[in-house]
């Protein structure tokens, strides 16, 4: 597989749990840090995810031995694999995860990413006057501030973890002077209208991201858009469809990971950011709000 990154070019591939990438180009000198996405394929031994979204940069977890190189001088270890941290022992920091969306929280546990659910409940109609970029991340801090409220408002002495994660997903078409934006469809009448609308059309979709530290208040915000093109659908792969019942509770009446692909002509993007979470920006503000992959032992 080839990868592009600061680093210059170079070929590489993963060998099952071990996580580690041999190169071919030895410019490399210190070890690439992984999105997290990348570390749940080597844990589960999937090779079928895209590895294009590689990070090379300097990294904060610890290197492989000296030892190591010397033996394997063309082999760099992830810096998330178990084998190279102190007692062979992952322990990553919790968060507070505020959705109901199993979605989203599959989508955590692939990642090894624990987490406790809370479900705070906001009026989405408040953000109705913002263009879709600009509503799904609003909403996700409302969701985020509204999720710390109902933490203070629970029984007192209890302990909750210190950072908070709030999510929303907007499907969006771009029409003549603005925007039509699609969200979950209240009954199979309405789902139907949106595939019949979105069939043979290209739309976009767009989920904010805000990470919020209940104990400094500090809030961490990003946007993920995808461009989703659906094939011309008949009615009988309609109401086939909403057979399925996938429909139910999904941005734009249909799910990605599920027999929505059937009819994914084209996706331009991260497919993280259609499920509902998007891997690559939720880990860049892990980052940001240094979270606790493990390495320091805090949970």
């Amino acid at each position: 597989m080839v990868f592009f990154g600061k680093c210059g070019l170079f070929m590489g591939e993963i060998h099952n749990e071990r996580c580690a990438i041999r190169t071919r180009d030895l410019r490399l000198r210190r070890p690439t840090l992984y999105p997290a996405e990348l570390i749940a394929l080597a844990d589960s031994g999937d090779r079928r995810w895209p590895l294009r979204n590689a990070v090379h940069s300097s990294t904060r977890f610890p290197s492989s031995s000296r030892s190591a190189e010397k033996e394997a001088p063309n082999t760099i270890a992830c810096p998330l694999d178990r084998a190279s941290l102190p007692g062979h022992n992952l322990s990553m920091e919790k968060i507070i995860l505020a959705s109901s969306s199993p979605r989203r929280k599959e989508i955590l546990k692939s990642l090894a990413v624990p987490y406790v659910s809370i479900h705070p409940d906001i009026d989405e109609s408040l953000c109705d006057h913002l263009d879709p970029s600009l509503r799904v991340v609003a909403l996700a801090e409302e969701k985020a501030l509204a999720g710390s409220l109902l933490l203070k408002s629970g029984e007192s002495g209890e302990t909750w973890p210190r950072l908070l994660l709030a999510a929303d997903t907007l499907v969006a078409f771009r029409v003549s002077g603005g925007w039509k934006t699609i969200g979950k469809p209240v009954d199979r009448k309405e789902a139907e209208a949106m595939l019949a609308y979105m069939s043979g059309k290209t739309h976009k979709v767009y989920t904010g991201l805000c990470l919020l530290d209940t104990l400094s208040g500090k809030r961490l915000t990003c946007l993920s858009s995808t461009a989703v093109r659906f094939a011309t659908m008949s009615r009988l792969e309609i109401e086939s469809y909403l057979d399925t019942d996938e429909w139910k509770g999904a941005a734009g009446a249909y799910r990605v990971q599920g027999r929505g692909s059937f009819f994914i002509d084209m996706l331009k993007g991260s497919w993280s950011c259609v499920v509902g979470l998007p891997i690559r920006e939720l880990y860049g503000i892990l980052i940001d709000a240094e979270y606790d992959f493990g390495v320091t032992g805090r949970s």
